[in-house]
């Protein structure tokens, strides 16, 4: 390993940890280290992503949208002469518009 990557590591705090090949024992550890570490990191982007829902659930119904009671994810705002419809999704947002500057 070069000596600036060792350096990097050291001065980033980074344990910098390698496996056995072969070695049935330390597989099995790090099979569990590496699968605890991807249910941590499901779990967080799990919560992020419903914290997000509801701080854009509240943003858009401040704004006088409507949720559509049929579909929980479509919120709407119908005046006189426009409309606007929102698709949200928690993986993807769609907006339909007639007028981009009232959006």
């Amino acid at each position: 390993m070069p000596i600036e990557f060792s350096n990097y590591h050291r001065n980033e705090g980074i344990k910098h940890q390698l496996s056995m090949v072969h070695t049935p024992q330390k597989n099995d550890i790090n099979k569990y280290k590496n699968r605890t570490i991807i249910e941590h990191t499901r779990s967080i982007a799990t919560i992020i992503l419903r914290a997000w829902y509801r701080r854009i659930n509240k943003y858009v119904t401040n704004q006088e949208l409507k949720r559509n009671q049929e579909d929980f994810n479509m919120y709407f705002l119908i005046t006189r002469d426009k409309y606007i419809i929102i698709l949200f999704y928690v993986d993807d947002t769609r907006v339909t518009r007639d007028d981009k500057h009232n959006i």
